[in-house]
């Protein structure tokens, strides 16, 4: 039965990465030799992929005041990651929406783009030419919500190019989740969101429950310390708990307008359970003098 488990594990994970064998930038030949879009004829574009991964996880650094070392919410940050990439089947205009970042502001706490980078790559007499793309080539506008759109507009695309644009959201409040939709603008042949999530936070979820939605989960145990400095050193409280991980994946979809489907993936929090998280252990540190 162990050995069984570790197998599922195995194949699990296996799965989760499936996105992940195509590295940024690192091409595979059959994406070279894809043409057209095999249940969208006309289209102008064909996503290849596009894979976000959420994570709720300890900060880097917090600065704690409470000499009780409590776990506490603000302890934790959440990480919005995205990785998508476009094939240019016509000569046709790029939709300036096929991709586009936004950034909300939640009690005053605005999400921080931390990351963004792309590459237009064209293949020609089996040499690769690139392109970057930068920050700087995002047009920027702000809704009368005070959120910040992010579009991307690009010229002098060839057929045959290939899109691939990473960026990734940091959110100050970790009790709003962003929402996925797996639809865009262009058909896509995949498309996949994970989530990792304490279990401390309960979540309510929604999404088009249909065949066509894979779905994986498991637990993974993880730890957070907090410390807190006294006069001679230092308190030192560590903390257990288990990460949820859970994937939905769907794959060949037509674009937004064609699809008669809605494929928003809901996560929403319902409350965070901090005095549900076991203490692992107590330590005090002492600062011992340093003789020259």
């Amino acid at each position: 039965m162990k050995q069984y488990s570790s197998l599922c594990i195995l194949l699990l994970l296996a799965t989760l990465s499936y996105a992940q064998t195509f590295k940024y930038g690192k091409i595979p030949e059959e994406h070279w030799e894809l043409k057209n879009c095999s249940f969208d004829s006309i289209a102008d574009v064909l996503i290849l992929f596009d894979v976000g991964d959420v994570l709720i996880k300890p900060k880097d650094y917090f600065d704690n005041k409470d000499p009780e070392c409590k776990l506490q919410e603000k302890f934790f940050a959440l990480t919005y990651e995205r990785h998508i990439r476009f094939k240019v089947l016509t000569n046709n205009k790029l939709n300036s929406e096929f991709i586009r970042i936004n950034l909300h502001t939640f009690n005053k706490k605005t999400d921080n783009l931390v990351l963004f980078k792309g590459v237009i790559q064209t293949k020609v007499n089996g040499k690769v030419n690139k392109r970057k793309i930068k920050y700087r080539d995002l047009n920027k506008m702000e809704d009368e919500a005070g959120t910040v759109i992010m579009t991307l507009e690009i010229d002098n695309k060839k057929v045959g190019s290939i899109i691939d644009i990473k960026y990734q959201i940091q959110r100050k409040v970790i009790n709003e989740i962003p929402t996925w939709n797996f639809l865009n603008v262009y058909p896509n042949l995949y498309s996949e969101i994970n989530y990792c999530i304490p279990d401390f936070i309960d979540i309510v979820k929604s999404y088009n429950k249909n065949n066509r939605v894979f779905y994986n989960t498991f637990n993974r145990g993880e730890s957070c310390g907090v410390s807190y400095e006294i006069s001679n050193g230092w308190k030192y409280k560590k903390y257990e708990y288990s990460d949820i991980i859970e994937q939905y994946s769907q794959k060949n979809l037509l674009d937004i307008n064609k699809s008669r489907e809605k494929n928003l993936m809901l996560y929403k929090v319902n409350c965070i359970k901090i005095f549900s998280v076991s203490l692992s252990y107590t330590r005090l540190f002492v600062r011992y003098p340093v003789f020259k």
